[in-house]
């Protein structure tokens, strides 16, 4: 990834809880930590939240970007502190779609949406091959 410029930055859990964020190599040793989520052994831990895009995991989605989390919050809060232009990009399976999810005030929506099956922009799709 290097060699290609791409910087990859993975969430990780800080020691007081929060959701932190952390430079990751291919090359980097994984640990499961909070959650059962893979983390970096060796942190390098990044503060500036210029990304280009970021991929967000999700339990459900609507087309309207609208997503279900996993119940902590950490996305919709760390979504909040990201420049507009950054693209929010939902993980999914197709099977994962509903009709409609119910929004709080405080709940960030994504852009895109990518499943197996196709990128899902909010009030359009492309369906892949």
């Amino acid at each position: 990834m290097r060699s290609q410029k791409i910087q990859v930055i993975v969430p990780v859990i800080t020691a007081d809880g929060s959701m932190g964020h952390a430079e990751y190599d291919e090359h980097d040793l994984l640990v499961e930590r909070a959650f059962g989520i893979s983390e970096p052994v060796e942190m390098r831990t990044v503060t500036d939240l210029k990304f280009d895009a970021v991929f967000v995991p999700l339990v459900a989605f609507d087309r309207s970007g609208a997503r279900l989390g996993y119940g902590k919050g950490y996305y919709d809060r760390f979504l909040k502190l990201l420049p507009k232009e950054t693209l929010r990009i939902g993980l999914a399976f197709a099977v994962q779609e509903v009709p409609s999810i119910p929004r709080e005030k405080h709940d960030e929506l994504l852009q895109y949406v990518l499943t197996e099956s196709e990128l899902i922009e909010v009030g359009h799709s492309t369906k892949r091959d």
